[in-house]
């Protein structure tokens, strides 16, 4: 059984659809902040670094 719990903190209500500064310029195209964590997730799976973005 997993337990998963997403929290994207600071009021990001508008980001989940629209996209984030940081998001659009790190990965420079437009997408959403759920678009975004699922790329850094599939990244750190690929570099064995998933022991650093999760709890």
């Amino acid at each position: 059984i997993y337990d998963v719990a997403p929290r994207i903190g600071g009021g990001t209500n508008v980001h989940v659809f629209l996209g984030h500064a940081y998001g659009n310029t790190l990965w420079r195209k437009n997408m959403s902040t759920g678009r975004r964590i699922a790329m850094e997730i599939k990244r750190a799976i690929e570099t064995d670094q998933v022991e650093k973005i999760v709890t």
